[in-house]
């Protein structure tokens, strides 16, 4: 398991926010566990900052397919996002 498992604990109160920041950090997470994954994270509520700070560390992260649909699945959510978060994912996809 992770190392950063407990790191990504503070980040986030959902249950399936660590989840998903843990294999995306680790690089270990399959194309399919994060459809699965990002499909529970779609239905459920995460806070605003929250999904922010997810958007950010994920944005910032090299390209992964695991990557991309975890970051579809936080825009999706259609949040008012802080300019950080923004720009994150304007520089995320300018690379």
């Amino acid at each position: 398991m992770c190392q950063q498992l407990n790191v990504v604990r503070d980040i986030s109160v959902s249950g399936c926010m660590p989840v998903c920041m843990c294999k995306c950090q680790c690089g270990t997470c399959t194309l399919r566990e994060a459809t699965i994954v990002a499909s529970v994270l779609a239905k459920n509520s995460v806070p605003l900052l929250h999904s922010a700070a997810a958007i950010i560390k994920i944005a910032e992260m090299d390209y992964n397919g695991a990557n991309s649909i975890f970051l579809r699945t936080l825009l999706d959510k259609k949040y008012a996002l802080p300019y950080q978060a923004v720009d994150a994912v304007v520089y995320h996809f300018l690379r």
